[in-house]
């Protein structure tokens, strides 16, 4: 079973689901739960996500590349330019065909990223390292 190792306690840690397929939100949300998180919200795209933004802080976005309306790439440089966004650890989930833009990804800010679909231990291994980041950065 994967497990977390970290200060923070990850109950209370709010994570942001944006991917545009439901299915794949659930599966993720299910992974996320099993590794002890519970405050996880879900949007279909950027729209409904910067909605949800503005409601709530969040400590992690996991945003899919490519949706209707905008793209995480989108969110992303936007958040990055926002000071609001500063200790918001951004996370772009993507297939393995598009694993060649995360470069552009990671130069514009993204925390990690995860290709589609994710283990339970790989997932746990990065989820260890975005709690790092959120530790560091609060």
């Amino acid at each position: 079973m994967a497990k977390l190792r970290t200060s923070l306690t990850v109950p209370s840690i709010k994570i942001l689901i944006i991917d545009d397929m439901r299915s794949n939100r659930i599966v993720l949300d299910r992974q996320l739960k099993s590794l002890g998180f519970e405050k996880i919200d879900q949007a279909p795209g950027v729209i409904e996500a910067v909605e949800k933004m503005q409601a709530t802080p969040y400590d992690i976005i996991i945003t899919d590349w490519n949706m209707p309306n905008g793209t995480g790439l989108d969110l992303l440089k936007a958040c990055r330019q926002d000071n609001n966004y500063d200790s918001v650890a951004i996370v772009m989930a993507t297939s393995a065909s598009e694993t060649g833009a995360l470069a552009e990804a990671l130069k514009e800010g993204a925390t990690d990223y995860i290709v589609k679909p994710v283990t339970d231990n790989d997932l746990a291994d990065h989820m260890n390292k975005i709690l790092d980041w959120v530790e560091r950065h609060k």
